[in-house]
């Protein structure tokens, strides 16, 4: 259901299920200014994987990992060449999941999550406008935020034990942190800082589930 899943409902069924997807998970502010300095954002491909259990024919519980890994971010400050890089995400999340009646052989639901996200970006330096010196650089480290995640979507059987499904989510991450060191034009010294923003993205999954048989 989190990665595209969804289950036919039984009288008689296995509790458990395995599931899989892939999509594009989308900023859903493109930009933001942090004083002088204004960062863009753009989309990434994901790529999702779960284990489930279902608690009744309607109420399932999740364990679910995404990963993102082609975000780009472009830096652009007065006075100093624009910089692009990219950023990577891990995301870790525990999901319930509710289905609704079945319509016309679809069946919708919603789900509801929390959990955490491990984002890295990669390094990059940019140079001062004209001058062969560096004005400043995005310093390499692994941010861990709090995430959590609302989402819908409807689920179609093909077999008795293989559902297709399509799903729609917003992830939203808090306190998404950016160290970085900079050239103090006034002293000529460099200068350590940190950026940290709450950020969201809106995710279009299609995939599937698998029951296991057991």
């Amino acid at each position: 259901a989190d990665c595209g899943c969804g289950h036919h409902k039984e009288k008689e069924f296995n509790r458990f299920y395995v599931g899989a997807g892939g999509g594009y998970s989308i900023p859903l502010k493109k930009s933001f200014n942090e004083g002088t300095a204004k960062f863009n954002l753009k989309k990434s491909e994901m790529y999702t994987g779960l284990i489930g259990y279902k608690i009744t024919e309607d109420i399932f519980f999740e364990l679910s990992y995404d990963h993102k890994d082609s975000y780009g971010l472009r830096i652009e400050i007065p006075q100093v060449d624009t910089s692009k890089t990219k950023a990577k995400s891990s995301v870790y999340m525990a999901n319930v999941v509710y289905h609704l009646q079945d319509f016309n052989s679809f069946r919708p639901y919603f789900v509801v999550g929390a959990g955490f996200s491990d984002i890295k970006i990669k390094p990059i330096s940019a140079q001062a406008k004209g001058y062969p010196i560096t004005a400043y650089s995005v310093m390499p480290h692994t941010s861990r935020n709090f995430t959590w995640q609302l989402g819908l979507g409807v689920s179609k059987p093909v077999t008795d034990n293989l559902s297709l499904d399509l799903s729609a989510r917003m992830h939203v991450a808090h306190n998404l942190k950016l160290k970085y060191r900079a050239l103090n034009a006034a002293t000529g010294q460099y200068y350590n800082g940190s950026i940290k923003k709450t950020l969201g993205v809106g995710e279009i999954i299609a995939g599937f589930t698998y029951d296991l048989p057991f």
